[in-house]
Order: structure tokens, then C-alpha cells, then sequence
């Protein structure tokens, strides 16, 4: 008895001894991070909530918040979402390119890209590895300008549907909130360009489910961002926030599957049919690596929901910015106008042409100058999977790195004291020849941009261009502008401008 008694005893505090030896391995490890975290300037870390609790969230005084910190502690500083949290932020074209260039990884673990799994699957924007090689691959002829060519005709319908609303408000005298139409436009593109969705999206608007859908994703992540205790999965998807999360993922998977699965059966029994223009369901169904293999129904659907979800929101905040700067600025505006009619002719109602878009060179300097100055994507988040060099200094693997693209695009030091300001003529070639080219990478940059910034491109041209050359607009002065740094950047309360006619043939 004495001897099975001494074995209980002898295995229970041998367990305990190993849960020390674990526990104590483990904040030797942490203590060891955080020294070589406290060897960067940054601010006060508290020792439960880093610096979560200084930050003032995601708004203009969070956008301030990180600026300041840019301007305090250079280019590279530390910040700790969490004690367990700690990122280097990284402010300045130079260190941002040596990640970049380094292969630095998406963040796949803690608060991170992987919060996208339940609604966009293994898609481009988290998968890694050979899968992310052999897919972007297999993506990269869906962009050929051969194909991009006859998407030009889905621009001018969208942007004709969507000039029907400034219709209704034009010379009325009151302001009109842009933000929300804009995103239906570019909702109606991506739907009609992903696989051929026609719903009428921009009059059903906001009541439509797919689009209920789509806003509520991208509004539960960044809930989910902000609480700590929410990154557990275990607890997030059994609140009701992850429950809804799980649900609307669910709806849009259905929508696209359904589309696929009916695609998939009539190119089965159809297979020599032409629908006029190919959408991207269609190429991704016919796309074959070197072994013969196409992709199945998932990656497709995953495919496909990470094209709506990358080219819907962010095009629709580049464009609202945009015309924003424009409205503000009116002799940019008329600029603008002026090429416009010079490319385009007189003919308010003339849609643009794919031969058009070379020819609107000031309108493409105050689109990357919009770019610029508001950035769509304010941030990206990597993970070092190698040691790398930073201002000299070694980085080991394992180590978070915040890119601020909105921080980057206002480095004084690159842009000036003026950065703030719309001034279109930055991007003239003259002006970029003494720049970085990760001083404007509103797009990502290295193997992993945006594998759709010509769509993208191209649409903002056809939108921005169709709205400017029918009408006048300006700012509405008595409403606050307040951005919003989500996943894209938002207004707080929508943009408001007023709209006047231009001219009519």
C-alpha cells in the first residue's frame, strides 16, 4: 500500500515539477520578447494591457494616435496589443520594403488574417506556401487586359446606375451621403464580374441580404479585434457575435457555391457555349496547373469570395475619397472635367471606352493622389519567418510587423509638411523620381499586391470619370468628416456632397 501510495505521489509531483519547469520555460521566453521589445522606443507598456487600452480605436484620433507615435519615435517603434502582443510598427518606405522583400508572412495566429477563415476560406489573401503559389498562378490569367477589356461595359452600366441617384438629388439644394451608393456600385461590379450575380443590387441597396451580409462580416471582425478575450476561438463562436459571424459566412458561401454548381453543370453539357464575356467563376473553372489539375469547388468559392470581398469595399472607399478630394478641391475638379471633355467629348452621357482610360492621365494622378492621401487600406499586417534586418538592427523570426500604409503615405520626411494636402501633381514623373517605391503602395507591394489593381484602376477611372463629367459637385462644409480605419477606411457619418449639373447635350 505504502509503495502505490509513494508512486501516486511520486507521478502527481513529478506533473507539478513538469508544469513549473513548462511555466517557468515559459516566462523566461516571454520575459526574454518583451527585453528585446523594450530595446525600441515606443510608448509606456502597462503589464496586463500593453498599450490596447491608450489606443483610442478604430478613428480619426486612433489615425492621430499612431502619427504621433511616428513622429515621436521614428520609423520603427514597438507597440503591445497585449503583453502577450507585441508588434514593431513600421512607418517609413525603407524598413517597409525590407520586409516586404524579406517574404515576410501574413499574421495567421492571435488577432490576424485568420479571422477571415469562416468567410473567405484559403483564399489568396491568407493562404501560403505552395498553395498560395499554384493559385495565384492559376488567378493571374483572370487579369489579363484581355479580359479586363470587356469589363468595361459593367463599369459604365454600374456607373450609369449609380448616377440615377445624383439624378434625384441634383439641384435640389441639399447634400447627398455618397459613401453607401458608391459601395453598391462597386458591390454590383464585383457581383457581375465574380459570376455574372444580377440582382439590382445599387435599388434593392442596403435591404438586400447579400448585402446585409457582406457589411456585417466585415463589422464583427473588427468588433473582434478590439477584445482581447474574442480572439479565443472557443469563446468568440459561442457568443452571439460568432454565431452571427458563422451564419452570414455561411449565406454568402451559399450564393457563390449555388453559382458554381450550376456553372460547373451547364459547362458540362455545354461546353462549346459563349456567354459574350467570361466572369471569373468562368476562367477559374477552366484553369489547369502543369499536371492537368483545376481547382475544385471550394477553392473556387474561396476564390471567389476573396475577389468580392478585396475588390468591393476597397474600391468603393478609394472612390469616395476621391471624389471627396475633388469636391474640395475645385480646381482639381475642373482639371479633371477639362481632360474629360478633351478625351471623352461633350456628350455628358458618353460612356468611357476601353481605349479611353491611357488618355485620362490627370484623372489617374488625382486617383493615386486620393490614394495617397486617404489610403483605402490603411494597414497589413506580416509575421518575420526569418531573421531580417531593420535600421541596422537584427530581427528575429517569429516577430509581428504592422505596416501602416496610411502612416507610410504621410511620412513627412517623403511627402512633406504639406502630406495632408491633394496635390495630384506629387505623382507627376518628375516628382517621383527622387522617391521610393515603397513610399506609395496603396496596392501592397512584392509578390503579394493586389493581384486585381488594374480592375481596380480601371474602375475607379470609369466611376469617378462618368460622375465628374456629368456633374459639378462640392463639399458639404456643415458636415463632419471622420475617418475610420477598418478593414478599409470609412467615414464616420458618410461623406455629404452637394451635386449641381454640368452640362447636357
Amino acid at each position: 500500500m505504502a509503495t502505490i501510495v509513494f508512486i501516486v505521489w511520486t507521478v502527481i509531483l513529478g506533473g507539478i515539477g513538469l508544469l513549473l519547469i513548462q511555466v517557468f520555460g515559459w516566462l523566461y521566453k516571454l520575459q526574454k520578447r518583451i527585453a528585446f521589445f523594450e530595446t525600441f522606443p515606443g510608448p509606456k507598456l502597462h503589464w496586463i494591457y500593453g498599450n490596447l487600452h491608450q489606443h483610442p480605436g478604430a478613428n480619426q484620433k486612433g489615425l492621430d494616435w499612431r502619427i504621433k507615435h511616428q513622429r515621436e519615435y521614428g520609423n520603427v517603434y514597438r507597440l503591445y496589443y497585449s503583453i502577450l502582443r507585441p508588434v514593431l510598427s513600421l512607418d517609413g518606405p525603407e524598413v517597409v520594403k525590407a520586409a516586404i522583400k524579406s517574404g515576410a508572412k501574413k499574421v495567421l495566429f492571435g488577432p490576424s488574417y485568420r479571422y477571415f477563415y469562416p468567410w473567405l476560406g484559403d483564399g489568396l489573401l491568407v493562404s501560403e506556401g505552395a498553395k498560395w503559389f499554384r493559385n495565384r498562378r492559376l488567378l493571374t490569367p483572370a487579369f489579363h487586359f484581355d479580359i479586363l477589356k470587356p469589363y468595361t461595359n459593367v463599369y459604365n452600366t454600374a456607373a450609369e446606375k449609380l448616377g440615377a441617384k445624383f439624378d434625384r438629388v441634383c439641384d435640389k439644394g441639399d447634400s447627398f451621403e455618397i459613401f453607401s451608393p458608391v459601395s453598391l456600385s462597386t458591390l454590383d461590379v464585383m457581383l457581375t464580374c465574380a459570376f455574372s450575380y444580377n440582382q439590382n443590387i445599387q435599388e434593392t441597396g442596403d435591404d438586400h441580404p447579400y448585402v446585409k451580409a457582406v457589411k456585417g462580416l466585415a463589422s464583427l471582425f473588427v468588433n473582434r479585434f478590439f477584445n482581447p478575450i474574442m480572439d479565443i476561438d472557443w469563446i468568440y463562436y459561442r457568443t452571439a457575435d460568432g454565431k452571427r459571424y458563422l451564419e452570414l459566412s455561411e449565406f454568402t458561401h451559399s450564393v457563390s457555391e449555388n453559382v458554381i454548381k450550376e456553372r460547373r453543370k451547364n459547362l458540362k453539357q455545354n461546353p462549346d457555349s459563349d456567354r459574350g464575356r467570361l466572369d471569373f467563376v468562368d476562367i477559374l473553372l477552366s484553369a489547369k496547373d502543369e499536371t492537368g489539375k483545376g481547382l475544385d469547388d471550394v477553392e473556387i468559392r474561396d476564390e471567389v469570395e476573396t475577389f468580392m470581398f478585396e475588390g468591393h469595399d476597397t474600391t468603393a472607399s478609394a472612390i469616395s475619397w476621391i471624389l471627396y478630394s475633388l469636391a474640395h478641391y475645385q480646381e482639381c475638379l475642373a482639371k479633371v472635367q477639362e481632360e474629360l471633355d478633351d478625351v471623352i467629348g461633350q456628350d455628358v452621357n458618353q460612356p468611357i471606352k476601353w481605349e479611353d482610360l491611357a488618355n485620362l492621365n490627370y484623372l489617374t494622378l488625382c486617383i493615386k493622389e486620393g490614394m495617397r492621401l486617404h489610403s483605402p487600406v490603411p494597414y497589413i499586417g506580416r509575421v518575420t519567418d526569418k531573421e531580417i534586418v531593420l535600421e541596422g538592427r537584427k530581427i528575429p523570426p517569429g516577430t509581428i510587423l504592422d505596416i501602416n500604409l496610411y502612416h507610410v503615405h504621410h511620412n513627412p520626411d517623403v511627402w512633406g509638411e504639406d502630406h495632408m494636402k491633394f496635390k495630384p501633381e506629387r505623382f507627376d514623373i518628375d516628382n517621383r523620381a527622387d522617391k521610393d517605391s515603397y513610399s506609395f503602395i496603396p496596392f501592397s507591394a512584392g509578390p503579394r499586391n493586389c493581384i486585381g489593381q488594374n480592375f481596380a484602376m480601371n474602375e475607379m477611372k470609369v466611376v469617378i470619370g462618368r460622375i465628374v463629367h456629368k456633374y459639378n459637385i462640392s463639399v458639404d462644409e456643415t458636415h463632419v468628416i471622420e475617418k475610420v480605419p477598418e478593414l478599409i477606411m470609412r467615414a464616420k457619418d458618410g461623406i455629404k456632397l452637394f451635386v449641381t449639373s454640368r452640362k447636357r447635350v
